[in-house]
């Protein structure tokens, strides 16, 4: 049950991660170059480019610490963190991480370079579904 709604979270950040990636490109990148020559490199050569809107992110910090409720998560840094500020573990990775202690197989080298192969399936499989092909996605 824990993993389905982790899983329902991630698409949905997913997809805002995506559509505010395509919001500032479209938005700013799109003025920037079309202004910019390669001769003109002088520190103003942005000047022109507009302000691109809040950041999403940002912004649920800026409500985290304007929140006065004394139950307050901040869930936007990718840690979750206690009382005192520091790094609360979930459960759940605790728990992960006394299988991988205990486990005489668990491979403790670094990854390769692209990163370790069945991981990085894996989590494409979980960030773009199973059935998705992976052909048609950027970086890949």
């Amino acid at each position: 049950e824990a993993f389905k709604s982790c899983a329902n979270l991630s698409n949905a950040m997913t997809m805002m991660f995506k559509s505010l990636a395509a919001t500032l490109l479209l938005s700013s990148a799109t003025q920037a170059f079309s202004t910019v020559t390669k001769t003109d490199m002088s520190p103003s050569y942005l000047s022109n480019v507009p302000e691109g809107p809040p950041d999403a992110i940002l912004g649920i910090a800026e409500a985290f610490k304007s929140c006065t409720d004394e139950r307050k998560v901040n869930v936007c840094v990718g840690a979750y963190r206690d009382s005192t500020g520091k790094p609360w573990i979930l459960p759940s990775v605790r728990k992960a991480e006394e299988r991988l202690l205990v486990d005489p197989t668990v491979n403790k080298e670094y990854a390769p370079i692209a990163g370790d192969a069945k991981y990085v399936d894996l989590a494409l499989g979980f960030a773009y579904g199973t059935d998705a092909d992976m052909t048609k996605l950027a970086g890949v």
